[in-house]
């Protein structure tokens, strides 16, 4: 018998939810009875995942074409996603690809690039999403990491630094918003395989990809996972908004 996890009527935003993970988080929620916003760079692709999605759920997902590393793409996703959906409970930073070499072949433009996608956009994401949260009462922000951010190898920069700085976002958010019945969590996920564009600013030297972040076609989602219903608790031990807010991979 399924898990029933309260979702259903919930809105949620996905960035990089046309291809990978970032696809299956959306279906699954879809599945759920959530209205999901996606968002990607490729508009025709980025609608065709989303006509899928919608198509094999009976959901409606709405698809936002946009670049979430440039600074004002997050206020117009969370803006197009609440004039649809009248609401925003839960918050998916999934955007980023693979971006690895040594430290001396690593140009600033990867450097500044790589901490555009995968950290500023979570920040601008957050920071547009919090207030709505906070008006009706609570919500959910969980940020896709990979285990570089607690345990990197060498050869796996920038990657592992904005990972990195994604973990310590995330902790300190949880602790800041708990009170307030926003809980933001971290996943830090091994291998998944998907196919996805390369990074259009990639260096033009590639070095090995991260380990345990190598995020190449899509990983099913796990069993269960911390946005369920506010009652419930993602670790199964802990019970108060402070402890289900950092059980999970903080």
């Amino acid at each position: 018998m399924p898990m029933e996890l309260g979702l259903a009527g919930k809105v949620a935003v996905v960035t990089g939810g046309s291809d990978g993970l970032g696809r299956a988080i959306a279906e699954r929620l879809s599945a759920e009875g959530v209205r999901v916003a996606i968002c990607a760079r490729r508009e025709g692709h980025l609608r065709e995942a989303a006509a899928a999605i919608a198509a094999a759920t009976g959901h409606e997902v709405l698809a936002v074409p946009l670049d979430i590393s440039t600074p004002d793409a997050p206020a117009r996703l969370i803006a197009a996603t609440v004039e649809r959906f009248g609401r925003l409970d839960i918050l998916v930073n999934n955007a980023g690809t693979s971006a690895a070499d040594a430290f001396e072949r690593i140009p600033e433009e990867l450097w500044a690039y790589d901490f555009d996608l995968k950290l500023f956009a979570a920040v601008r994401c957050a920071r547009e999403a919090i207030p709505h949260m906070r008006r009706q009462g609570g919500g959910r922000i969980i940020n896709i990491l990979n285990t570089g951010a607690k345990a990197p190898r060498a050869g796996t920069l920038p990657t592992a630094a904005a990972r990195a700085a994604g973990l310590a976002l995330t902790k300190v958010l949880s602790l800041e918003y708990a009170a307030e019945n926003i809980l933001v969590n971290a996943i830090c996920i091994g291998c998944a395989s998907a196919s996805r564009p390369s990074c259009p600013r990639r260096s033009s030297t590639s070095g090995s990809p991260p380990s345990g972040g190598c995020r190449s076609g899509a990983s099913p989602m796990p069993a269960s996972w911390p946005i369920s219903s506010p009652s419930s608790s993602p670790s199964g031990r802990a019970t108060s908004p402070a402890q289900r807010s950092t059980s999970m991979g903080a």
